[in-house]
């Protein structure tokens, strides 16, 4: 039998593995997972999910599913 309330996992950039419920979990439900966390999350940044860029306006929407690989980078300002 299947137990119906087993967990996935996201990785951070590499090192950082929290779990996720299986229903359906955005790319906001993990961003305020983190910065509850106290992850150094900073004031503008990016996200790719496996590799592919989402835009701000679609990770409100965009799910993530087992094991799937975010990275998360800062803005920095030089010239």
């Amino acid at each position: 039998m299947t137990e119906t309330n087993e967990k996935s996992v996201v990785v951070i950039n590499n090192q950082y593995v929290i779990e996720i419920s299986n229903r359906e979990t955005t790319l906001v439900d993990v961003l305020e997972r983190l910065n509850n966390d106290n992850f150094p999350l900073g004031q503008h940044f990016a996200i790719a999910v496996n590799n592919s860029i989402v835009t701000k306006q679609r990770w409100s929407t965009h799910s993530l599913n087992h094991e799937d690989k975010i990275n998360i980078f800062g803005a920095i300002a030089g010239g």
